[in-house]
């Protein structure tokens, strides 16, 4: 098999260019590259419009609390959090008072566990045994209400902690739950509803560095952007894909509505692809309702060389914890990065489905995709995904295991079809950083076959975003992957470097 990259490389950085539909959580790709490199969307292909690459860090809301309240335990400077989609519901508005403040209860002596387990910074733990408290009746303190909040929002656990911060208005606590409220809006991607609930906090306490910083980081995801992106990606069986985006992104007047359109050039070769290289050219437009039911994202796209055809999808959310189906007439060449799928014009149906939901232990993602494919060929992938809440080598660090399969009716050589199979393992850990002005991913992950084509694969993964003024941010996304197919040695690289433009 000569030049095929069928892979779900990370998808570039900055807002224009948001997630691919793959993410876990559905939210950004700081997942790391996933083995074997099944054909799940590639660059712009299939992508969101409401989230970015990186996820803003939790961070304390020490500096609203009351100031007889106890100190908060330190947070992991810059650790980032994975998020599942949920529909947050509506903002409450700024509170009217109504009468006298509810005094917070006495401590009880059941709740002593869960102070230990969140001065120990076990916030997954913490949240499990707070939520139990308050199942069997037992009433919590104030503090213990914004503690409970924040564990719960410190482990992905969105509308749980707003339910425990809304419990504190009307309380000394007001202000501190508001700002807990808020973060945890932007950390879902949600900033059309974080940045109202930061001006309430500022509005009470306007020297508040985190509401301030917040705000100013959601605001910019909600204004206007223009991003330029290029890509290469390259094999060892002489692929040299390249492609060329320019994408213009908006929201409408209450920021639930999100319209982006774009263009793409794509020019690829292969050591057996036909000369010229093969080339295509599309314009695209995106439309994603946050505020209705299955918060529909549809995307159409129009080829306009070397001929003219039609591509889409629909993208719909069905219940909590999310889950997401798919489906999609696509591009079979431009998403398998496959200079001979595109020279033999192969496009292919898709029916996808993912769900995403957060246990005791930790958070599982699962998928499932399967493509019609115009040479009558099926192609079936999946991936389970696991990232437990025990975190050996520190909070910063996410450890995860993930099995990846790909199956096909039949093999070809215009892209990578085992029809053995490839079934693989892998472990991998991944660590995130980010300031208001810049974010960086580094992710690396290791495994082995366990049926068919598969072998020993690794992948590693450094992406970033840097931003240069308030209106430009630089991004890059730099991928190398090792692995087997064909009962041979496969290498290949990405990279991606973007420009974005705020007005």
């Amino acid at each position: 098999m000569a030049g095929q990259l069928a892979t779900m490389f990370p998808a570039p950085t900055g807002p224009a260019f948001a997630l691919p539909e793959t993410a876990p959580n559905g939210r950004q790709s700081t997942a790391p590259l996933r083995f074997p490199l099944s054909a799940q969307g590639t660059g712009s292909k299939g992508q969101a419009l409401s989230a970015p690459l990186v996820q803003a860090a939790p961070v304390r809301n020490v500096d609203l609390l009351p100031q007889t309240a106890p100190a908060a335990p330190a947070r992991p400077p810059f650790e980032l959090k994975n998020f599942t989609a949920a529909n947050p519901g509506q903002m409450p508005g700024r509170p009217v008072a109504t009468g006298t403040t509810q005094p917070s209860p006495a401590p009880a002596p059941q709740s002593a566990a869960f102070d230990k387990l969140f001065l120990a910074e076990s916030y997954r733990q913490a949240g499990d045994e707070g939520l139990a408290l308050i199942a069997r009746g037992v009433a919590l303190t104030h503090e213990q209400r914004w503690r409970l909040g924040s564990a719960l929002s410190w482990s992905g656990r969105g509308e749980a902690a707003r339910a425990q911060f809304q419990s504190l208005l009307f309380t000394p606590y007001d202000a501190a739950a508001r700002l807990g409220m808020a973060n945890t809006y932007r950390w879902e991607g949600r900033p059309e509803l974080a940045a109202p609930a930061y001006q309430q906090v500022l509005a009470q306490a306007p020297d508040s560095p985190v509401a301030a910083q917040g705000l100013r980081i959601a605001s910019r995801a909600l204004r206007p952007s223009t991003t330029l992106g290029v890509t290469r990606a390259t094999d060892n069986q002489g692929l040299v894909f390249d492609q060329l985006n320019a994408m213009h992104r908006w929201r409408n007047e209450t920021g639930q509505r999100l319209m982006a359109i774009e263009a793409q050039g794509i020019a690829a070769t292969t050591d057996t692809a036909p000369q010229p290289r093969p080339q295509q050219r599309s314009l695209g437009v995106r439309y994603e309702a946050l505020d209705l039911r299955f918060a529909p994202r549809l995307q159409l796209e129009v080829q306009t060389q070397p001929d003219t055809r039609l591509f889409g999808g629909v993208r719909l959310q069905l219940g909590k914890p999310a889950t997401h189906v798919h489906v999609g007439h696509l591009n079979w060449g431009a998403l398998n990065y496959s200079a001979l799928s595109l020279a033999n014009r192969y496009t292919a149906n898709r029916l996808g489905l993912e769900h995403v939901a957060s246990f005791k232990l930790g958070d599982l993602s699962a998928q499932a995709n399967y493509y019609a494919v115009s040479d009558s060929n099926t192609v079936l992938t999946s991936q389970l995904k696991f990232t437990p809440a025990w975190r050996p080598l520190g909070q910063g660090f996410k450890t995860f295991v993930v099995s990846d399969t790909r199956n096909a009716r039949f093999n070809t050589s215009d892209y990578w079809s085992p029809a053995t199979g490839s079934g693989l393992a892998c472990v991998g850990v991944s660590q995130d950083w980010e300031t208001q002005d810049w974010s960086l991913l580094a992710s690396a992950q290791a495994g082995r076959g366990v049926y068919g084509d598969a072998g020993t694969a690794w992948s590693a993964t450094l992406a970033g975003k840097r931003w240069l003024s308030p209106d430009y941010a630089l991004g890059f996304n730099a991928t190398l992957i090792s692995t087997q197919r064909d009962e041979a040695a496969y290498r290949a690289s990405f990279v991606n470097v973007n420009l974005e433009k705020l007005w």
